[in-house]
Order: structure tokens, then C-alpha cells, then sequence
């Protein structure tokens, strides 16, 4: 018996053990859960992030009312992100006010919710006694980021309409910088940096007003994007409006958008919010019900059968969709099946879960751009048991295969041991009435033998030749 198991056996207080193993010393040092001490810290942070954030926009809010950048609320606002995203399991490494406190690891296996709460209430009194600010009128930060990146977005749209216009027409003068990057991305990124869009409602006199004091607004542009401000005209814009309408109609347009129930659908700034309503609205409760428990082929295809039975519409489609689809459109795709998985994970988990890949940024405005370099798309913080991780596939038909990248091939060995790595599979995604959804095992995981098979040629080598040969070769072993 471990003397884990002879503690619990005995019933002995966790730091009165410890205590003990301290003093015997020579061969026996008091046992430690580094790992469980991060996650825990990191799960309580993720559960309370809006509460947090609250005390944070409480007490920055009046600075942010005289239009002055609330820079210490965005340096808060990021620390308590990064620590979200914390998992270093060293104690040696923990010098973060948000990290763990060392102390804890001799008195608690795992940390109290009361003893994180009041680490977090230090730190947030740190700066300007923050526990005690309210929020007063402000709106929810969800809602207000939400909303603000809707606006930075459109006012965007706009100012790369009429912004170059007004430079050529006054001749010599650039138009603003922030738009060569073809996005509003880089907009939204700057006023997240800075934590300009988590507190009010931002129209174009507060965005134009805000650009200016970051030197980002030319002094020569005119605090508008009115047409006669500008000195524009709707002729001057009439060119401008057709290259538009070309642009975003015909074959281009073909190539860059799914059908949804048969209408259809972009990740194009303009349209990306009804996409994302039209998707949660056909999210039934029996889809969002599936278990997360890993299921065999013949579960699978029994639902399938019922989902092709139940459907008014027989086996047809959401919508018409190429055999083989761009990138674009294989993109979208994977938001569509990202996004049915952050509904379906947060229906079972809560804020536990949280989605890592960069398509979070179309949905959670919080400054987070994701990272695609994981080998997941999402984790679940787990506190006793270990953290799961998801990696979704998603497809616009019933095939049930799907690729791994290098990265997601390496993580998934490295999890082989457990079944805390899954893949979240969703079937017809684009079909609100066959959509189906199901958990499988590691396919590299004892649990995943038997239930997979490699399709394909075969497994690709990349080798150095050796230096008397001339150029480079690729070999394909297709054996």
C-alpha cells in the first residue's frame, strides 16, 4: 500500500501526515499534488471569470468614462486570462500572484474554493481595493463584447469603403494603417489589448475617439465616416459598391460558403452572426443530450438510421455541397463543428470548458485568439480526475473518418495511458434535423483498438539525402 493509501486508510489529516513525513525525514518527503493544485487554480479562475472580471471593470470603469485607457484593468484582464490558461505543474515555476501558493501543497491535496477565493481577493485588492467596486450600470461583459466586436467590425467594413476614397481624393495622404490588414481582426485585437470593449457600447464617435488617443486615427481624417464629413458623395462610392457586389456574389461567393438547411452561409464578417444564430437555433436538446461516454460503430449507426427515419426530409442533405469543397469552405465547416461542440460541452460541463482553437474568436470576445498548435480543440479543467481534451471533426455527410495532423497524432500518443484525449465527431453539421454528434475513444488508446482502421496510401517519410545528391526528394511509401 502506497502511503497515499495508508493515510486515507487511517483517516489522518492530509498536513498532519505531511507534518509527520517531514520530521521522520531520510527516505520519506511529504507527498504533493503540484498538478492538481494548478488545475485547481485555473478551474476556479475559469468558473468565476465573469465575477472576477466584474470587480476588475468596477473599478476601472470611471477612468474608462474620462477617456482615459484603462491600462491597469487590461493588464488584470490579461493576467487573470493567462492563468486561465496555466498549466505548468512545477511549484518552482509558480511566481504569479494567480499561481497556487506554495504553502498549500503540505496542508491540501487539492486546494479549497475558500482559500483560491481569497489568493484572488488579494490579488485583485493589489491595485485600488477592486473587491469593493461594483459594476454598477454596466452592461454584462459578455454581452458588451459581443456587442462592441459587432460594432468594430462594421465600422471597419465601412471605414475600408470610404477611408481610401477620401485619401485618393485628397491626394498624398494614406488612409490609416489598420486597414491593409483586409480584417477587422486587427481593430478588435487592439481595443481587446487595451480592454477598451468591456465596458460600454462603443459607437463611431467612442471607436474614432479611442483610435485617436492611440495614435491609430490620421490628424488630417475627419472625426466621422459620414459621407459629407468626408467630403464624399454616393457617385464617389458607386464603383466601390459594384467591385463589392462582384466580390461577394457568383462563383467567388460559391466557393466561400456551405449550405445550411439549405441556405447558405460564410465565415464573411457580414454574415458570420446569423450563421452562428441559425446554428445554435437548430441545436436540438436531444443532440445536446448525446452522452460522453465513448460509443461503439453500432451505436453510431443506429442513431443514424433514427435521425434518417425521424427526418421529414428522408437522407438529403442540409444543402448541396462539393465533393470536394476549398478551404474556405472546409474552414467553415470546422467552425460549424466547433461550435455545435462548445454548445454541447458547456451544456455537461459549464465553464469548465473551454475552447483553445483559433475559431473561438468568432464567438468569445475576450481577447483570447486561440491556438491551433495544441492537438485539441477543447479541454474540460477537471480537478481530481484529470483534464479531458477534445479534438472535433466534423463532416457534411455521414462518413465516418476523419484526418490527425502531426501535432494531433503526438498529443494523442502522449495521452495513449488514459481516456482523457477523445475525439468529438459530428456528423451531417450542416443539417440541423440529421446533425448527430458522438464521443470516440483515442484512436491510439487501448480503448481505440479495434475501432479504427488507417485509410489511405499510406505513411508519408521526409528523409535527407545524402550531400552528393542533387536537389531534394520526397518518397512515399505506399506499401
Amino acid at each position: 500500500m502506497s502511503l497515499a493509501g495508508l493515510r486515507d486508510t487511517l483517516g489522518i489529516d492530509f498536513a498532519r501526515f505531511n507534518a509527520v513525513l517531514a520530521t521522520i525525514g531520510a527516505d520519506y518527503e511529504p507527498i504533493r499534488n503540484p498538478q492538481g493544485h494548478v488545475v485547481a487554480m485555473a478551474s476556479y479562475l475559469a468558473r468565476h471569470r465573469d465575477a472576477i472580471t466584474d470587480s476588475l471593470r468596477g473599478a476601472s470603469v470611471d477612468e474608462f468614462d474620462r477617456g482615459v485607457i484603462p491600462s491597469d484593468y487590461a493588464s488584470k484582464a490579461g493576467q487573470l486570462a493567462a492563468a486561465i490558461l496555466r498549466r505548468t505543474a512545477a511549484a518552482a515555476d509558480w511566481s504569479d500572484p494567480l499561481d497556487p501558493d506554495p504553502a498549500w501543497l503540505d496542508q491540501w491535496e487539492l486546494p479549497p474554493d475558500d482559500a483560491v477565493a481569497e489568493r484572488v481577493a488579494a490579488w485583485l485588492e493589489s491595485d485600488a481595493g477592486m473587491t469593493a467596486a461594483g459594476v454598477g450600470s454596466l452592461p454584462p461583459v459578455a454581452e458588451v463584447r459581443a456587442a462592441n466586436a459587432r460594432a468594430l467590425a462594421e465600422f471597419f467594413a465601412r471605414a475600408s469603403m470610404l477611408l481610401p476614397l477620401w485619401a485618393a481624393k485628397q491626394g498624398g495622404i494614406s488612409a490609416p494603417t489598420w486597414l491593409a490588414s483586409g480584417s477587422g481582426d486587427e481593430l478588435i485585437a487592439e481595443f481587446t489589448r487595451r480592454g477598451l470593449h468591456d465596458f460600454r457600447a462603443l459607437d463611431d464617435a467612442a471607436v474614432i475617439a479611442w483610435l485617436r488617443l492611440m495614435d491609430r486615427w490620421p490628424v488630417d481624417l475627419p472625426s466621422s465616416l459620414t459621407l459629407g464629413v468626408l467630403g464624399l458623395t454616393e457617385a464617389d462610392l458607386a464603383a466601390q459598391r459594384d467591385q463589392e457586389a462582384r466580390l461577394k456574389g457568383g462563383r467567388l461567393q460559391a466557393r466561400r460558403s456551405v449550405a445550411l438547411d439549405g441556405r447558405p452561409v460564410s465565415l464573411d464578417p457580414d454574415r458570420i452572426d446569423d450563421l452562428i444564430e441559425r446554428m445554435r437555433e437548430g441545436l436540438t436538446d436531444e443532440l445536446l443530450q448525446t452522452s460522453d461516454r465513448p460509443v461503439t460503430l453500432e451505436e453510431i449507426e443506429e442513431r443514424r438510421r433514427r435521425k434518417r427515419g425521424a427526418s421529414k426530409k428522408g437522407d438529403r442533405p442540409g444543402g448541396r455541397v462539393p465533393n470536394r469543397m476549398t478551404s474556405d469552405q472546409t474552414e467553415l465547416v470546422g467552425f460549424m463543428g466547433e461550435l455545435v461542440a462548445d454548445e454541447w460541452l458547456r451544456r455537461r460541463y459549464g465553464s469548465s470548458a473551454l475552447w483553445r482553437s483559433h475559431y473561438r474568436r468568432f464567438v468569445h470576445n475576450d481577447g483570447d485568439l486561440g491556438n491551433d498548435g495544441l492537438g485539441f480543440d477543447f479541454e474540460v479543467l477537471r480537478v481530481r480526475r484529470g483534464t479531458l481534451m477534445f479534438e472535433v471533426k466534423a463532416t457534411t455527410t455521414d462518413d465516418l473518418a476523419f484526418d490527425l495532423t502531426e501535432t494531433e497524432i503526438a498529443v494523442a500518443q502522449e495521452n495513449a495511458g488514459h481516456d482523457r484525449y477523445r475525439i468529438l465527431f459530428v456528423g451531417r453539421v450542416n443539417d440541423s434535423e440529421q446533425r448527430w454528434l458522438a464521443v470516440l475513444p483515442n484512436p491510439l488508446s487501448t480503448g481505440g483498438r479495434g475501432r479504427y482502421r488507417i485509410v489511405g496510401r499510406g505513411i508519408r517519410y521526409e528523409f535527407a539525402m545524402p550531400a552528393r545528391a542533387i536537389g531534394s526528394t520526397r518518397y512515399v511509401d505506399s506499401s
